[in-house]
């Protein structure tokens, strides 16, 4: 199930302390959010670095899902980042 996470602590954890992703999260400031399921965990914020920005980390399978799920709540004009081996 997928699920919201609601502070900065929670998405730290969620990641392992990622650096991408605390960074697309920022701090759930400014209309960042961020999911997590299973073993990946997604980060979102406009305006981030002059883009709208989705980082994505974790297992592959659950982050497809979870980035479907992200653009679908965010809008199509999210950029995905993540490691490029899960990119692909």
């Amino acid at each position: 199930m997928i699920r919201e996470l609601r502070s900065d602590r929670e998405v730290r954890a969620a990641c392992g302390d990622d650096d991408l992703v605390v960074w697309a999260a920022q701090g759930l400031r400014g209309g960042a959010r961020a999911w997590a399921l299973g073993d990946a965990v997604v980060a979102g914020c406009p305006g981030v670095s002059r883009r709208d920005r989705l980082a994505v980390w974790g297992d592959v399978s659950c982050a497809v899902e979870l980035v479907r799920h992200a653009l679908g709540e965010l809008g199509a004009t999210y950029r995905p980042l993540g490691d490029v081996g899960l990119a692909r």
